[in-house]
Order: structure tokens, then C-alpha cells, then sequence
């Protein structure tokens, strides 16, 4: 069991957070790039289609508009499968793709320049959202402008940028896992020194080395140098206290003697009680 107060713990978490914070920030501008991404592309479709559209559009000697052929994109005929098209006149829609069956878009009241290409949030079949392209054409004495509009359900983005975010998060699971667990081991072998420091006094203590050995990193180096130098004054203190207790010793010596004499001297005098007094 880990302390609270562990080093390795605080190591291990701030390293966790700086992971998940750094990869969550990650996966949301790469998600957003992703469906900006998708967004441009279906688009660029979108355009590609309108372009055909309005190529495609023809007033002959009669006068009546027509349509010379219709986008190849097959869900162009498929009943609300997300991708539409409608050419609208003064008086409203005139063609339509037969993906929007019996409903018909309803643009904004903003109509764009002519030639220039507006894009637009509308509702469409279902009331689903368009992202959808809109251009103003004008013909040869036409009676007015034509707007001609390409549509594809949001759907279709959103489907798109939610299979990736799913993928993205997968991925960034595993990459987080395997982060965290060469932080791991990367917080277990940099702590090794402190073991290998923890081991060394534990020996001094137990009387088996008298300094701390070996090479030690640079951080800790400092730490071992103090150490060392501890013992080593802790050495001299213990060595100069013998030298005085030795001096002490023999400084007393003599007149110990002295006094062991002169109490024989009173035993031979018969002073007994004395001398069993001082010897007492």
C-alpha cells in the first residue's frame, strides 16, 4: 500500500493528469479538425453536384426551362436518402431530385449574387438538417433568376465524426494506458537512488560500512557529500571524547594512588575505622 504522503504517489498522479488533461485536449481539436474536415469535403460534393446542376440548365427557342440530365449520384434517387437537389424559379420550385419525393426545401428569403455560392442550415424531408449550397443563376432572357440549391442531411456529418471520435477515443485509451505505465516505470527507476541511499544508511547503522559508497546520481550526490561528512565529524567527536576520557584517566591515576597508600598507612597505624571509611 502506497502512503499518501509518497513521493511515487505524487509522481504517479501529476503525471496521470498532465496525461488525461493533455490526450482529452488532444481528441477534442483532433475531433473538431476531423469534422471540419468532413464538413469541407462534403461540401467540395455538394459543390461539385451544383455545379452539374447548373450546367445542366437550358432555355431554348420555346422558352421553357429545362434540364438537359440530372446529377449521377444514385442517391439523388433514393426516397430522403440525405442528399438532394432543386432548381426554384420566380414562382417557386420547378425541378426537384426525386429524393425529396412530395416535399419540397424551403430556402432562406436572402437569395445569394448571382454566380456566387451561399451556404445555408435549412430543415429538410423528416425535418432533418441540410448543410446545403445555393447559387443564383440567370439565363439568356429569362424573366428572372433562378436558384439552384444541392442538400445533403447533417446526418451524414455527424455519423462521420462520431464513428471517428469513437475510434480517436479507443486509440487515446490505449496510448493513455501505455503512458501511464512507462511513467510507472519511469518513476520507479528514477526513485531507485533513494532505495539504494534508504539501504546505504541502514548499513551504517547496522555497523557493516562506515560511508555511503558507490556512484549516485547528480540530484543526489549533494545528499550522499552531506552525509559522509556527517559521519566523518561524528567519527572525530566519538575519537576526541576517548582521548579525554583516556587523559582524565590517567590524570587521576596518581592521586588515586596517593590515596590508596595513605589509607594503608592509617590501616597500619591502626586507624581501622578510618581507613574503612575512606575506602568505604
Amino acid at each position: 500500500m502506497i502512503a499518501v504522503n509518497s513521493l511515487r504517489l505524487r509522481l504517479l498522479v501529476g503525471a496521470v493528469i498532465w496525461i488525461l488533461l493533455a490526450l482529452a485536449a488532444a481528441g477534442t481539436l483532433l475531433s473538431a479538425l476531423f469534422r471540419a474536415h468532413v464538413e469541407r469535403r462534403l461540401e467540395a460534393e455538394l459543390a461539385i453536384q451544383l455545379e452539374q446542376i447548373v450546367a445542366a440548365l437550358e432555355r431554348p427557342g420555346t422558352g421553357k426551362l429545362m434540364l438537359t440530365h440530372q446529377p449521377s449520384d444514385p442517391r439523388f434517387r433514393k426516397p430522403y436518402s440525405g442528399f438532394y437537389w432543386q432548381v426554384d424559379g420566380v414562382e417557386g420550385p420547378i425541378f426537384r431530385s426525386r429524393s425529396l419525393w412530395d416535399v419540397a426545401l424551403r430556402l432562406p428569403l436572402d437569395p445569394s449574387p448571382d454566380g456566387a455560392v451561399h451556404r445555408h442550415r435549412i430543415s429538410g424531408p423528416e425535418e432533418r438538417r441540410l448543410i446545403a449550397l445555393e447559387r443564383t443563376v440567370t439565363l439568356t432572357d429569362a424573366p428572372g433568376a433562378y436558384r439552384v440549391v444541392a442538400a445533403t442531411a447533417e446526418t451524414e456529418l455527424t455519423a462521420a465524426a462520431a464513428a471517428f471520435t469513437r475510434t480517436l477515443g479507443l486509440s487515446l485509451g490505449v496510448l493513455a494506458l501505455a503512458l501511464v505505465a512507462a511513467v510507472a516505470v519511469q518513476v520507479h527507476v528514477g526513485l531507485r537512488p533513494l532505495h539504494r541511499l534508504r539501504a546505504g544508511v541502514a548499513a551504517i547503522r547496522e555497523g557493516r560500512i562506515k560511508r555511503l559508497e558507490g556512484p549516485f546520481p547528480t540530484e543526489t550526490q549533494p545528499l550522499v557529500e552531506d552525509l559522509n561528512a556527517l559521519l566523518q565529524r561524528n567519527e572525530e567527536i566519538v575519537a576526541r571524547g576517548r582521548t579525554q576520557a583516556g587523559n582524565l584517566a590517567h590524570g587521576l591515576k596518581t592521586p588515586l594512588s596517593i590515596l590508596a597508600n595513605e589509607v594503608d598507612r592509617l590501616a597500619a597505624d591502626g586507624s581501622s575505622q578510618l581507613s574503612a571509611s575512606m575506602r568505604g
